[in-house]
């Protein structure tokens, strides 16, 4: 039977170091089995390196002092801040003055010929 992270977190280091050894020698004889030709359930292989790998991983947690991820409530909490935090007003319009310039510049354009218009090169051209 696997058994959950939660549960795991709760044991003490000790049990959770016997559980490792419970779970490696089991693992051990289903590897025998396996090359032995006499496993029956494969599926068993899987759970127990998992169940193995959970273990492991609570034990390093607690060796580097991470705890859990903050509650739902708290999360709730700093999200509904951050929903409901003012945003400062951005001003997006061109001032009137930038506006006005760019208008003449293509009023401009349109009296010019097209050859003139497509090519930016200051290369002279031979005709």
């Amino acid at each position: 039977m696997t058994t959950k992270a939660k549960q795991l977190r709760e044991a003490s280091t000790d049990e959770l170091h016997e559980r490792a050894e419970e779970l490696r020698s089991e693992l051990f004889n289903l590897r025998f089995q396996k090359a032995t030709g006499r496993l029956d359930n494969y599926k068993r292989l899987r759970e127990i390196k998992r169940e193995l790998a959970r273990v492991l991983t609570v034990i390093r947690e607690r060796e580097l002092g991470i705890t859990l991820r903050p509650s739902v409530e708290e999360t709730a909490q700093k999200r509904r801040r951050r929903l409901f935090r003012r945003r400062p007003v951005v001003e997006t319009e061109e001032p009137e003055e930038e506006r006005e310039g760019t208008d003449e510049a293509e009023a401009d354009n349109e009296d010019m010929p097209e050859e003139s218009l497509g090519s930016n090169d200051n290369r002279a051209v031979d005709k």
